[in-house]
């Protein structure tokens, strides 16, 4: 079974990125996840899966899943799709002044899970670093869920779990 760190993949590291992105938009990320993103690489595809290669077809297809663990023995478990790029967060960042989870939880949306749900770091305020579940429907009814203290926590509850084929 994976586990954490293992579901990382040995990509491109993109601090010299995120510190341009720092610059140019005059916002500070929070130190621990500043620190994540100079020694993991930190992009949209640096998960990996396990794949199997369906021969009939032609293409591969995952095996696994990998799924919060601290979420398991809850009626809502966590099955952790990607990270998002860096550009897409500082593209964002552009326009985020009229977003709420921005305005008054000081979020950002750092990652998604399976159905859609935003995985979002906190970069100002009493919730700096910590990282939080949001799906859409909570925004109205200001219902979040509480994963993390920091990307290094989340990281570390990523487990995997066999998909049958």
């Amino acid at each position: 079974m994976k586990r954490g760190f293992d579901f990382i993949s040995k990509d491109e590291i993109v601090y010299d990125y995120l510190i341009q992105v720092e610059q140019s938009l005059h916002l500070n990320f929070p130190k621990r996840f500043k620190y994540f993103v100079s020694k993991y690489p930190f992009s949209s595809n640096n998960i990996e899966l396990q794949m199997k290669k369906d021969e009939l077809r032609g293409f591969e297809f995952p095996i696994e899943a990998i799924l919060f663990e601290p979420t398991t023995k809850t009626s809502n478990p966590l099955y952790f799709d990607s990270f998002r790029d860096l550009s897409d967060i500082a593209d964002e960042l552009k326009t985020i002044t009229e977003d709420e989870l921005w305005q008054k939880m000081g979020w950002i949306t750092i990652g998604y899970s399976t159905v859609g749900e935003k995985i979002c770091l906190g970069v100002k305020g009493e919730h700096l670093d910590e990282i939080w579940r949001v799906n859409d429907d909570s925004i109205a009814e200001k219902k979040y869920e509480f994963l993390a203290s920091d990307i290094f926590e989340f990281v570390e509850g990523l487990i995997s779990k066999r998909v049958t084929t």
